[in-house]
């Protein structure tokens, strides 16, 4: 059996005959608030629990309804439960800071709408190159199939980008809004009846048609 060489150091130590340099992990630092920051703030530990304000003359039950419908705590329900990387949040909080960005669309600023088809709009185009080259990956392999599916989702991406984009434009210039009157199209013959209170069937020719009776007697 073969055995590697060692030699030996200056200290005693053997050491093999290749060595690699071994990369030591570097170890961040917690932050630490400077004293011009003021005091420390302790942090509670975040709640589940969802508090339910009861108006006057409420009973428990319908607050308890009326508050799981608000569009808000449904929204930070979701968040709460899918959001693993964020760690553990505060019910309560998220349902503030939601019904604050409702607030301020409401009053007129969609500001954070904007901010979020901006980011929307590069996390797709990121998934479109991203999908694009696992599918060139997969055809040059020969995997067509995998490479046609890949490619089919690409492309299905590159269409919500572009919906995305359009979503933000109609956002910051939206259209003007005209109000026509009447309008009348058609490829063929059109008859059009502007007179009030009058039924289109008086006008029309079958109309004066009157139906034979087969119950009257014949007068010869």
């Amino acid at each position: 059996m073969r055995t590697a060489r060692r030699k030996m150091t200056a200290s005693g130590h053997r050491r093999s005959r290749a060595t690699q340099p071994v990369a030591t992990p570097v170890r961040t630092k917690a932050l630490v608030p400077s004293a011009a920051a003021g005091p420390p703030v302790q942090s509670t530990p975040p709640s589940k629990a969802l508090t339910v304000h009861l108006e006057p003359g409420e009973a428990l039950e319908s607050a308890t309804a009326r508050t799981m419908l608000r569009p808000t705590v449904r929204a930070a329900q979701m968040i709460a439960q899918f959001d693993h990387d964020a760690g553990e949040l505060d019910l309560n909080s998220l349902v503030t800071r939601l019904g604050e960005q409702v607030s301020a669309v409401q009053a007129g600023d969609l500001g954070r709408a904007e901010e979020m088809l901006v980011a929307h709009a590069h996390t797709l185009d990121m998934l479109f190159h991203l999908l694009v080259r696992r599918s060139v990956r997969n055809l040059d392999a020969g995997h067509a199939e995998a490479g046609d599916a890949y490619m089919r989702f690409a492309l299905r991406t590159q269409s919500q980008c572009r919906a995305t984009l359009e979503t933000l434009a109609v956002v910051k210039n939206p259209p003007s809004v005209s109000f026509v009157r009447q309008a009348n199209i058609a490829n063929g013959p059109q008859q059009v009846n502007n007179r009030r209170g009058v039924s289109p069937r008086l006008h029309s020719p079958r109309a004066k048609i009157r139906k034979p009776n087969y119950c009257e007697k014949r007068v010869q």
